[in-house]
C-alpha cells in the first residue's frame, strides 16, 4: 500500500486529505468487471463502522461480483478510535479481495464536501457510484437489485432502496416502524415488499443509500458544497439531472437498514433542513411541488396502506366488518351480527376483529357486548388487512370508505332492490355498484340466483372468479346452499335474508369457517398494490376508468384528467402490469332456507 499526501484540490474535489489506496489507483484494478465505486464518509461513531462492514462482507460474491471497490474517508482526522475501526475495516474487506481506499481529510470537511472526494474518484474511473451513510447495514441483493435496476431504462440517473428509516423511501412510512430492529425492519419489509413493482418513478431519491450513473457524475457535476454540512445536497443533484429528463426511482425489492440521525443532533438538523430546503425552493420550484403531488398521490397512499398486511405480535391481522350502513336493516344487521358473533368465537386466535357502526347503533344494536370484537366509529383512521362490508354501498362514501380503511375488501352483495326501485337508486348507487365488481376483491352472494341477477345487470360481474380454497386449507370444508328450495320459498313468501337469524348454529359455523378460510387467502395473494392504486383515486373519472382483472392500471382509453396524472398512471401501469395477479374473487355462502339445506362442495 502507498500513501501519498495531496496539496489543496478545487472545491468539487475538496483536500487537503491523506489517501492510503492501492498502487492502481483509482481504477478499480482486481476487480471482476469494474463498474461500481461505494463511497461512505465517516464522522466520529466508530461503533457504526463494524455493523456496516460486516453487512458488506455478507455480500462479499455480490460485490465482486459487480466490480467493486470501496472508498473509505475519515472526516475526523484526529479521532483515534474511528482511525482504528477504519483501519480494521481495510483489513477485513481486503482479506475478501474487494479493493479499498482509505481517505484521511487533513481536518473535518463535513459530510457534502468528503462525499464529493469520492464520488470524484468513481467519476474519474469511469464507474457508476454507490453513496452509503455510515449508519447503514446493507442486506443480501440489495446492490445488485439497484444496479439492475438503473439498468432497466437509460433515463434512470439515481435509485435509492427501501429502507425502515428513509422518508419516501421507507416501507412501509407510518413512524412507529422507523426505529425497529434491523432484523424486524427487513423481516417488514419482505412481507410488503411482493406487492409492489419492482421499482417506481419518484420525485428524487434519499442520500442515505444512493446510487449515482457514471452519466450523471460525468454530465452534471457532484454534490453543489453551498449545501454545507448537508440535507438537500442529494435533492438539488436529482433536480439538476431532471432538468434534462434523468428520474429518480425506488427500488422495491432492494432493503437497506438505516439507523438514522446518527450524524446531527435534532436542533443542528432542523437549523439545516430548514436552509437547504429554502435554498432547494428557490431554485428548483418543481421540487417541493413534486413531492407535495407524491405524498398526496395514489402510490404512496397505497404504500401507507400496505402496513394494513403486517400482523400484530401474535400473528393476528386486523379484519373489519363494516356495518356502517346496516344497523337500519333488520335481515342484513341480524345475519351480519349472527356471522360476527360465530366469527368471533371460533377465530379470535387469527384475527383481531373490528366492527364499524355508528356510535349509537352500536351500543343499541349491541355490538359492544361482543366478546373478542371491537367497536370503531365511521371516521375511524385505522388501517385494516381485509374489510368485509354486509350489505351493497349506497352511495359513492360507502364505496370509497371501505377501500380508504382495507386493504382488501370483500363485499355482500345482498339483492338488486335497491338498484331497481328507481325511487331508491339514486345519487351515486350505480357508480358505486359498478365500482364494486370492477375493483373489489371479494365478491359474495347469498345464491346463485341472486349472482346471476347482478350479473344481468352488471357485465363486469361476470369478470369476477369462483374463490377456492388453496391446497394447504382444510378440503373438507363445505358450502350449504339450495338455490332452488331459495327461489321457490322466497317466491311463496319464505324465508329469505330477513328470517336468517333463526339459522342452526352449525350453519354459521360454517360459515364462518368458509370466510376466515377465504379472508386469509385475501391477504397471500401478492397483487393489493394495485389494486389499491386503482381504488384510492378520489375522482369518478381515476376509478372508472382502470381495468377490472386484478392487473392494476392497465387500460386508459377513457382517461380524460390532468396530463401529469394520466402519465404518472401510465408509467405505473407499465411497472405492474407484469405482475402474477389474479381476478376479483366470486364466492357463494350458506344461506338457510326452510326445509333444511343440503352440502355442496366448493365449485372447481
Amino acid at each position: 500500500m502507498s500513501t501519498v499526501v495531496l496539496g489543496t484540490t478545487e472545491a468539487t474535489s475538496p483536500g487537503p486529505f491523506v489517501t492510503t489506496a492501492p498502487a492502481a489507483s483509482p481504477s478499480f484494478a482486481g476487480s471482476a468487471r469494474a463498474g461500481l465505486g461505494i463511497v461512505i464518509a465517516f464522522h466520529r461513531n466508530e461503533e457504526l463502522v463494524a455493523p456496516l462492514v460486516d453487512s458488506l462482507l455478507a455480500c462479499a460474491d455480490e460485490l465482486r461480483g459487480l466490480g467493486t471497490g470501496m472508498i473509505l474517508i475519515n472526516d475526523s482526522p484526529d479521532h483515534e478510535p474511528l482511525k482504528a475501526a477504519i483501519e480494521s475495516a481495510r483489513q477485513r474487506l481486503g482479506r475478501a479481495e474487494i479493493p479499498v481506499w482509505v481517505v484521511t481529510n487533513a481536518a473535518n470537511l463535513g459530510f457534502v464536501r468528503s462525499a464529493n472526494i469520492g464520488l470524484a474518484r468513481a467519476q474519474e474511473a469511469g464507474h457508476d457510484a454507490l453513496l452509503l451513510n455510515s449508519d447503514t447495514q446493507v442486506f443480501p441483493g440489495a446492490i445488485a437489485e439497484m444496479v439492475r435496476v438503473a439498468s432497466l431504462d437509460p433515463m434512470i440517473g439515481f435509485v435509492s432502496p427501501r429502507s425502515n428509516n428513509a422518508t419516501i423511501a421507507s416501507l412501509p412510512s407510518q413512524e412507529e416502524y422507523r426505529h425497529q430492529s434491523p432484523a424486524r425492519s427487513y423481516e417488514v419489509f419482505r412481507r410488503l415488499s411482493p406487492h409492489l413493482p419492482e421499482y417506481h418513478y419518484a420525485p428524487t431519491c434519499i442520500g442515505f443509500c444512493l446510487l449515482v450513473r457514471h452519466a450523471i457524475l460525468a454530465g452534471f457535476g457532484l454534490f453543489d458544497e453551498s449545501y454545507g454540512a448537508g440535507y438537500s445536497e442529494e435533492n438539488d443533484l436529482v433536480m439538476r439531472a431532471n432538468r434534462h429528463g434523468y428520474r429518480a426511482v425506488l427500488a422495491n425489492r432492494a432493503f437497506v437498514y438505516h439507523r438514522g440521525n446518527a450524524s446531527f443532533g435534532p436542533d443542528a438538523r432542523r437549523e439545516l433542513e430548514h436552509r437547504n430546503s429554502r435554498l432547494l425552493a428557490e431554485r428548483y420550484p418543481e421540487y417541493p411541488r413534486a413531492v407535495r403531488a407524491y405524498l398526496a398521490g395514489p402510490v404512496h397512499r397505497a404504500e401507507l396502506m400496505l402496513a394494513g398486511l403486517l400482523p400484530d405480535a401474535s400473528g393476528r391481522f386486523d379484519v373489519l366488518f363494516d356495518l356502517s350502513d346496516t344497523c337500519g336493516e333488520d335481515g342484513a344487521f341480524e345475519t351480519a351480527k349472527a356471522l360476527l358473533r360465530e366469527f368471533a368465537v371460533r377465530h379470535a386466535d387469527d384475527f383481531n376483529l373490528f366492527v364499524m357502526a355508528p356510535a349509537g347503533q352500536a351500543v343499541a344494536r349491541g355490538l359492544d357486548t361482543f366478546t373478542a370484537v371491537e367497536v370503531v366509529p365511521v371516521d375511524t383512521d385505522r388501517r385494516f388487512a381485509v374489510g368485509l362490508r354486509f350489505g351493497q354501498p349506497l352511495t359513492r362514501e360507502g364505496f370509497l370508505r371501505l377501500n380508504r380503511l382495507a386493504v382488501r375488501t370483500a363485499w355482500f352483495m345482498l339483492d338488486t332492490i335497491a338498484w331497481d326501485c328507481l325511487r331508491l337508486n339514486q345519487s351515486d348507487m350505480d357508480w358505486s355498484w359498478r365500482q364494486v365488481f370492477e375493483h373489489g376483491d371479494c365478491i359474495i352472494y347469498d345464491s346463485e340466483s341472486t349472482r346471476r341477477q347482478f350479473a344481468s345487470r352488471f357485465p363486469a360481474a361476470t369478470k369476477t372468479r369462483d374463490w377456492k380454497a388453496s391446497p394447504n386449507d382444510n378440503p373438507n370444508t363445505a358450502l350449504y346452499r339450495d338455490d332452488d328450495a331459495l327461489v321457490s320459498l322466497i317466491a311463496d313468501g319464505g324465508p329469505s335474508w330477513k328470517d336468517a337469524g333463526t339459522a342452526p348454529k352449525r350453519a354459521w359455523a360454517d360459515s364462518a369457517d368458509e370466510i376466515a378460510l377465504m379472508t386469509k387467502e385475501l391477504i397471500r395473494r401478492p397483487d393489493a398494490f394495485g389494486r389499491l392504486v386503482r381504488c384510492l383515486s378520489d375522482t369518478a373519472t381515476a376509478t372508472s376508468v382502470l381495468s377490472g382483472d386484478g392487473r392494476g392500471c392497465r387500460d386508459f382509453s377513457g382517461f380524460a384528467e390532468t396530463t401529469a396524472l394520466s402519465l404518472a398512471l401510465r408509467r405505473l401501469a407499465a411497472q405492474v402490469g407484469n405482475a402474477a395477479v389474479v381476478g376479483p374473487l366470486r364466492f357463494v355462502w350458506h344461506v338457510w332456507c326452510r326445509g333444511g339445506s343440503r352440502v355442496l362442495r366448493k365449485q372447481k
